[in-house]
């Protein structure tokens, strides 16, 4: 703690003459100061404990020498501020002098001395002092840490401030210690600037973090000056140190937040509503991103310039209300980029208010919501084409039913009908026009992609013929269907339905891309894939296969849509038109078969779609029989338990098998069945079940039966053709599975294999 002198001065004049003693004790009087005077160091302590402002000492005393009490004085804490200035015997200066001034001495005169003279030099001291006083009460007083240097750059002198932030006692504080307190990423830094500074003489400014007493760092900012004589000499450095945290912290925010707004791929728009028309101040990188404008072109700019003709103007008077009444609202609008594109975006308003609560801008966040939007149309899309399987799946199932009965019935009669007989032209057309109306239910159940996968031995020549009506009927009057089948064509194994399916998608495809018409070629190939097609198509494997070609004459697509056209949901085609799962589906029967596909097209030139189907090692058999020809069913003895909740079509099985010779047991439900299985104690050689029944369905009452007939086996009919039958747990590769409608020679053939292939007992 440092205070000012006292007014007037305390001055203890010891001396051992009395007469120079009186002489200067009477001059500093005069020059206003309180004076005390002792003759020996042993009065001298009368009046230390006063702590006197100043002490005019003699070097020799009668009791001790004047340098050796000079030291006693300034190494005791209670007298140490006390001023001394010596006065030593004129052949005693040099030495006296010397120590004097090592010891701690604040001045020097050597005898004879002037009076007026020793006046001068105690008011000089005391004006030193005063000074002195009233710079350390300024940097004891401020907040600041201020410091002081020698000109070669060694501290010398630090205020409290410095020590009680530190932890530090003044004996550490000099030198360069202070140094070891900055943070180490900064300390070389903080050193080549003050060896620059005490190198050039220069003022300087420097940025570190301080370490604190509890072990923490703050940042501060340290300037020094340096401080010159009247030669221009830099005799000192002076220099302060201030906490610029706070600052510092603000600043890396405010770098953080710009950093954060620079990345976020959200638009962000701030807008001043007491400007006139609410215009654009502020645009994120985000939103150049989004809209394709730049920051210059929004700025000063109503957020409407976004707008077209197809955004709503229900959203837009919501947003408005939201805007009018300050509230927080959230949109989803169409507005248009830059470039004219569409791009749904999701818009949050928020306002922003100043500390007396006023609204001074809105701040608006935007999301590019375009795909989910896409997506979500595409899902209801999916959905309703969903419920139009599941409508046609029914009704396939009904159909089926009857056809079965009607077929059925026809070929029987047929069979029992002459050749020459009048009526069986006519029966035979209707058994035609069954077998027509049975391949429309599968044709149906293909386009809504409702069939089971039951890969076959097939010609594609057939499948295009049998599906060409249908296929005119899909593309419309203005395309023309050409076809160019290889004849003879190698067979491929493939699921007939999932064939039909790939070549009605492709039709579909073509027809729109032929809005004006135009003419859909489809061809057939028997093909080699060498060793050379191989390594520059790494998917393929060499091999014979059999191409189905499609090549429509349509407006063609760039490499970007080609490079993605097989992609789930990705379509070129507007909302509501096109589910994008078309060509997905296409690629995923053609790999599921074991086969590549290829495109080829270029904007302006049509497409192309190559399919190459492995050539199948077996021969196509037919399952149709040639007209008039009569095939006998085959026959059997055997205990067959037929189960059928149809009751047309349980009759029509019932006579089948009773007439091919097996004894039949019939049941119109599960619980029926379960009852007529464990009647019978002789054995059931063979199960001849729906698949989807009332109560319990097939695979779940063959679980049942299969305990009490374990030498049972199954066969599953079924009029569904989706995936009903295997979430049901049966599989055509697993069990053996019987198609609906049948014939009576199908269903006689198919139960007389099942038996036949039962072991020997």
């Amino acid at each position: 703690m440092f205070t000012l002198p006292r007014n007037p001065a305390t001055i203890v004049n010891v001396e051992e003459n009395a007469l120079v003693r009186s002489t200067l004790t009477n001059s500093l009087r005069e020059a206003g100061f309180l004076v005390h005077e002792a003759a020996s160091a042993h009065e001298l302590q009368r009046f230390t404990r006063e702590k006197p402002d100043l002490i005019v000492l003699g070097v020799h005393l009668p009791d001790g020498n004047g340098v050796d009490l000079c030291r006693s004085i300034k190494e005791d804490p209670d007298t140490a501020s006390s001023l001394i200035l010596l006065i030593a015997d004129d052949s005693s200066q040099s030495g006296d002098r010397i120590r004097g001034l090592e010891i701690g001495a604040d001045g020097f005169l050597a005898k004879p001395v002037n009076a007026d003279e020793v006046v001068a030099h105690v008011k000089a001291m005391l004006r030193f002092r005063h000074n002195e006083e009233h710079y350390h009460l300024l940097t004891e007083s401020i907040p600041h840490f201020v410091w002081m240097a020698r000109a070669d750059g060694q501290a010398e002198y630090a205020n409290s401030r410095w020590y009680e932030y530190t932890g530090l006692p003044p004996s550490e504080s000099h030198g360069l210690s202070w140094l070891q307190q900055i943070h180490p990423s900064d300390r070389l830094k903080a050193r080549k600037t003050w060896e620059n500074a005490v190198a050039t003489g220069f003022p300087y400014t420097v940025e570190y973090r301080l370490r604190r007493a509890d072990g923490s760092y703050r940042w501060h900012l340290a300037q020094g000056l340096p401080f010159r004589d009247e030669r221009g000499q830099i005799v000192k450095w002076i220099g302060t140190c201030t906490d610029i945290h706070a600052q510092k912290t603000a600043e890396a925010e405010l770098r953080l937040r710009d950093r954060a707004l620079q990345a976020v791929s959200e638009g962000i728009l701030i807008t001043d509503p007491r400007q006139i028309d609410n215009p654009i101040i502020f645009a994120s990188p985000g939103f150049e991103r989004l809209s394709g404008y730049t920051v210059g072109e929004a700025i000063g700019h109503n957020c409407r310039f976004l707008q077209g003709k197809d955004t709503s103007p229900d959203t837009l008077a919501q947003l408005r209300e939201g805007i009018r009444s300050a509230r927080p609202t959230t949109v989803e609008l169409l507005n248009y980029r830059k470039d004219g594109t569409p791009i749904w975006m999701s818009l949050s308003v928020s306002p922003i208010r100043n500390e007396e609560g006023e609204v001074t801008h809105f701040v608006g966040v935007q999301s590019d919501v375009t795909e989910r939007r896409q997506m979500e149309q595409q899902l209801r899309q999916a959905q309703k084409m969903e419920a139009v399987g599941q409508l046609a799946g029914g009704i396939a199932h009904d159909f089926n039913n009857l056809l079965t009965v009607i077929n059925g019935y026809g070929e029987m009669l047929l069979n029992r009908l002459k050749v020459d007989d009048p009526l069986r032209e006519s029966v035979s057309e209707m058994t035609k026009a069954g077998e027509r109306a049975a391949a429309l239910t599968r044709q149906l159940l293909a386009f809504s992609r409702k069939q089971v996968l039951a890969p076959s031995i097939l010609d594609l020549n057939s499948v295009v013929i049998d599906l060409e009506k249908m296929l005119r009927r899909v593309i419309g009057e203005d395309i023309r269907l050409a076809t160019d089948l290889q004849s003879p064509l190698d067979a491929v194994k493939v699921d007939r339905g999932q064939v039909e399916q790939v070549l009605l998608n492709l039709a579909v495809n073509a027809r729109d891309a032929m809005p004006r018409g135009g003419q859909l070629t489809l061809r057939t190939r028997n093909v080699a894939l060498d060793e050379g097609y191989a390594r520059d198509h790494p998917y393929t494997h060499p091999g014979a296969y059999v191409a189905l070609v499609a090549s429509d004459t349509g407006h063609g697509m760039t490499p970007e849509v080609k490079a993605r056209i097989f992609e789930p949901f990705f379509t070129t085609k507007g909302p509501g038109v096109g589910t994008g799962l078309g060509l997905a589906t296409v690629y995923g029967i053609v790999k599921q078969s074991g086969g590549y596909i290829e495109v080829f097209s270029e904007p302006g030139a049509g497409a192309t779609f190559e399919i190459y189907l492995p050539r199948a090692e077996r021969a196509v058999r037919s399952s149709k029989s040639h007209p008039g020809e009569a095939r006998p069913a085959p026959r059997g003895s055997e205990t067959i338990l037929l189960v059928e909740d149809d009751d047309a079509v349980r009759a029509l099985s019932r006579l089948i098998l009773r007439q091919s010779g097996y004894t039949v047991l019939e049941a119109r439900t599960a619980q029926e069945a379960r009852d007529a299985a464990f009647r019978r104690a002789e054995p059931i050689q063979l199960l001849v079940t729906d698949v989807v029944m009332p109560e319990l369905g097939g695979r779940e009452l063959t679980e049942r039966l299969l305990i009490v007939h374990p030498e049972m086996r199954v066969l599953f009919v079924s009029g569904y053709t989706d995936d009903a039958i295997v979430r049901r747990g049966v599989s055509e590769e697993e069990v053996n599975f019987l198609q609906k409608p049948f014939t009576p020679l199908a269903l006689a053939s198919k139960v007389r294999e099942i038996l036949d292939s039962m072991p020997a007992s």
